[in-house]
């Protein structure tokens, strides 16, 4: 079975051609929407660089999201229809006769490069890349955002993937001759795999892994967050959380293994608690103790001993980790990923010294879907005309469409054969 991300995604972009009008400027454009409203009075907008490309770099609150009637799908942006204290504006027809149907957004953050392209299929080219790179930038804006944000209300704001989202929406602006704007051209997307699956891609039973200690489900929650903390670019807390669930279960590990010896040397439970607690505090934050020394002299195992290149990596992950908690270091995804990978392999080998239930890094095959399906049909999670949007920009033809074009047919072939009759 294959590790799925969760940010594996499609990116759809449709074939262009060249304007007959003369136009011969583009550029490429990428929104995406929020799932809050974003904490600023008016809107965000800087010059930014990512991976060597200029971008303008836009958050706003105050726009919707609008599709566009027209041979090519197009999708675009435009004044929101409530007014800046948050209320409904008063009903009134589009200005834009094009309109076809509106997305209130909460908020969007849009990215727009500042090269001209000379042709629209240009502008397009790399634009899964660029989607990717943005969407990481994105990320760790958001995340400096909350780190500003008071301590009591910075839940309001949270970094976000491709996962969170679902759909991005990239496209190409043209500009005008007549009237010395830019325009929308031509629209694409991005489509998560992941938050449109239909089907599980792993099963469990109901008694699966059942913990036998608290701190085994203060790891497993540990390393789930840094895992959703990883995909959202957030890599200290990724560093942090999955050391924490090895420093845990260790800590956890430690006492009990020491309390058994006391108990078997003599000591009653109540003095082998109290005693056992008192070692452990002592040695809480030396890892090199909690996974060699002092527990090899408590139940004679060492991850040193048996596993002496995980405990090696384990030791510099140790630093890596102190270097994050205590000086602020940013690390990198590699680092980050590695690190909890290498955590998961240390609470496996610590739960299998307290004969608890060992969770495996990946689902056995017999429980393991050998694929996955996605599909865009749950109105509730993508309104109607969206779905068509997506149809179009696929090339495929509508049900609706199918009938009309069916009933044509069969009105022109009547009329033939009458026609042939008389």
């Amino acid at each position: 079975m294959f590790i799925f991300n969760p940010n594996a995604a499609v990116t759809i972009t449709p074939g262009c051609e060249m304007p007959k009008d003369g136009i011969q400027k583009f550029r490429w454009v990428m929104h995406v929407s929020l799932p809050y409203p974003f904490p600023f009075l008016r809107y965000h907008r800087e010059e930014i660089k990512v991976n060597e490309r200029n971008f303008e770099f836009i958050v706003s609150n105050g726009l919707d999201r609008v599709f566009l009637k027209s041979a090519m799908p197009r999708v675009t942006l435009c004044p929101g229809l409530r007014d800046s204290q948050g209320k409904k504006g008063k009903s009134r027809k589009s200005q834009n006769e094009l309109e076809k149907n509106r997305e209130i957004l909460q908020s969007v953050a849009i990215f727009r490069v500042k090269v001209i392209y000379p042709s629209p299929d240009k502008a397009f080219k790399g634009a899964e890349n660029k989607i990717k790179e943005c969407m990481n930038y994105l990320a760790e804006f958001v995340a400096s955002i909350q780190r500003k944000a008071p301590y009591l209300v910075s839940w309001l704001i949270y970094p976000i993937s491709l996962f969170d989202v679902g759909m991005v929406h990239h496209g190409i602006e043209c500009f005008c001759l007549d009237c010395k704007r830019w325009h929308i051209y031509a629209s694409g997307m991005t489509i998560s795999l992941a938050r449109l699956m239909h089907q599980p891609l792993f099963c469990l039973s109901d008694d699966d892994y059942e913990a036998d200690l608290p701190a085994v489900d203060t790891s497993n929650e540990l390393l789930a967050e840094a895992l959703m903390s990883l995909y959202r670019g957030m890599h200290r807390l990724t560093v942090l959380n999955s050391y924490s669930a090895v420093e845990s279960l260790a800590n956890s590990i430690f006492r009990l293994k020491m309390k058994q010896q006391l108990v078997k040397c003599g000591s009653s439970v109540e003095e082998a608690e109290v005693l056992a607690e008192q070692k452990r505090k002592a040695i809480r934050t030396k890892i090199r103790c909690l996974t060699h020394k002092n527990l090899k002299e408590v139940c004679d195992r060492s991850l040193f001993c048996e596993n002496k290149e995980l405990y090696d990596k384990l030791i510099l992950f140790n630093e890596l980790r102190n270097a994050v908690a205590h000086r602020g270091a940013v690390p990198s995804f590699e680092e980050a990923e590695t690190g909890h990978k290498l955590c998961c392999e240390v609470v496996q080998w610590l739960c299998g010294i307290g004969e608890l239930n060992v969770k495996r890094m990946l689902p056995p095959k017999n429980q393991a879907v050998p694929g996955f399906a996605t599909m865009s049909k749950d109105n509730f999670a993508s309104p109607a005309f969206v779905i068509e949007f997506l149809r179009k920009l696929l090339g495929s033809v509508s049900i609706e469409d199918q009938k009309d074009k069916k009933s044509g047919e069969l009105e022109r072939k009547s009329a033939k054969s009458k026609n042939s009759k008389l």
